[in-house]
């Protein structure tokens, strides 16, 4: 697998790079939140047929996952991350054309095999152009304060389209959209990146010899790794997807506190690389198992509020979906850092290719009816479970550190390419 230079992405390349994401972002934070709206008022589908066809656009787009791993170690991760905006624009340039279910179809599954190839390819990109230890947290961080500001502005931005434009409002989003995957795509394309031999830092006792996935799967600690990682996941999605639920049908709030929850929970993420900073000295394992921590609390907090008077609910609400969103954020950087670092170069892609299979696929494709059959048996059930499951997840991963030295080492570079100068200036805003 060919790398990237690192040292090549300092001061203006590194602004560059970032620059590129949040563009991506604002894109996907125009759209993605008003893509059902889009397809029921401007395309006049009908929404049970809308959402079959994205359920089966993403189910048919899983396997791809795993594919995107094998790519990117054989062809490296930029060219992928190409590929995957190219795809993502044209469907939405499809979306401008789609009348029928069949076409919904035909265009909806390109832009899923591009998030699939995305996520997969940027992790691996982000680790290459950084050293290994807590650069590589920092830059991850970094990357997630763009993207989180893209998507906060996009969303603010499509909303005063689709306000005051109505129709013509809808398709100015998608214009907006596939131009931004263009302007991506120019900014990661022309980066001045040099191939380079892959990072000398090896993990330990990584099983050998067959490569490929049969490696991966006969990694013990990691297999361990992803039956955390699929329960932490299970927690984001919880407060996404779930919790909007939960406020409105369970406690009785009005619906515009989903809003208003929403965009403060999206203002909070901009802090990420705060937060890596301050947490920036500890193991990986720690802070995952301090995100743990902090979903455990807080979910006990959302399970308070059904006993609550409902004149503290609002704020209460806010109060408890900040500390949640503060878990969110612990977990990112140290988690991607972790599982980009236990795979050996040549195998990167096929490591992170499959925590986002186990982890993320397999995490929303379970969530919604796990947590839809918990609400039928009692409103708070769902919380007991996630909190049960999080304290296993966290003592697990406490259990597997103790076992496997790769976690319990608190890694810092030991290249002599990052400065104590340059480590500043990636971590500057």
């Amino acid at each position: 697998m060919n790398t990237l230079n690192r040292t090549d992405l300092v001061g203006r390349h590194k602004w560059q790079f970032l620059l590129g994401m949040w563009i991506d972002a604002l894109g996907s934070g125009l759209f993605l939140p008003f893509s059902l709206l889009y397809f029921i008022n401007v395309a006049r589908l009908p929404l049970a047929a809308v959402g079959g066809v994205i359920t089966i656009s993403m189910l048919l787009s899983l396997p791809m996952t795993p594919l995107a791993g094998t790519l990117v170690d054989r062809v490296g991760a930029r060219r992928v991350i190409l590929i995957s905006m190219a795809l993502a624009a044209l469907s939405c340039l499809g979306y401008l054309f789609v009348r029928t279910i069949p076409l919904l179809a035909l265009t909806t599954l390109p832009g899923a095999i591009a998030g699939r190839l995305f996520w997969v390819a940027l992790p691996t990109f982000i680790a290459s152009i950084s050293t290994e230890g807590k650069a590589r947290d920092r830059w991850y961080g970094l990357v997630g304060v763009a993207q989180n500001a893209g998507n906060c502005i996009g969303g603010a931005l499509a909303g005063l389209l689709v306000a005051f434009g109505g129709t013509i409002g809808y398709q100015a989003i998608l214009y907006i959209d596939i131009a931004s995957f263009l302007l991506a795509m120019i900014c990661i394309w022309s980066l001045p990146v040099s191939e380079q031999a892959v990072s000398e830092y090896q993990p330990l006792n990584v099983p050998t010899g067959s490569g490929g996935y049969r490696a991966v799967l006969c990694d013990k600690t990691f297999l361990g790794i992803l039956v955390s990682s699929f329960v932490f996941v299970l927690c984001l999605i919880m407060l996404s997807d779930i919790v909007p639920y939960y406020l409105v049908n369970v406690l009785h709030l009005p619906s515009w506190i989903v809003g208003v929850e929403a965009t403060f929970s999206a203002t909070l993420l901009t802090l990420q690389a705060l937060i890596v900073r301050l947490v920036v000295s500890l193991r990986r394992t720690r802070i995952l198992i301090l995100a743990g921590w902090v979903w455990i609390g807080s979910g006990g907090l959302f399970l308070l509020a059904l006993v609550l008077p409902s004149g503290w609910l609002i704020p209460y609400i806010l109060l408890v979906v900040g500390i949640y969103t503060c878990g969110g954020l612990l977990y990112g950087p140290a988690m991607n850092a972790l599982v980009a670092e236990m795979g050996p170069g040549p195998s990167r892609g096929r490591y992170i290719a499959t925590y986002q299979f186990a982890a993320w696929g397999l995490g929303q494709t379970i969530a919604p009816t796990l947590f839809a059959s918990l609400f039928t048996l009692g409103p708070a059930y769902p919380w007991i479970v996630l909190i049960g499951l999080t304290l296993f997840a966290s003592l697990f991963l406490l259990r597997l550190e103790a076992r496997d030295s790769r976690l319990g080492v608190i890694r810092r570079s030991t290249s002599s390419a990052l400065t104590s100068c340059e480590e500043s200036a990636v971590v500057a805003d």
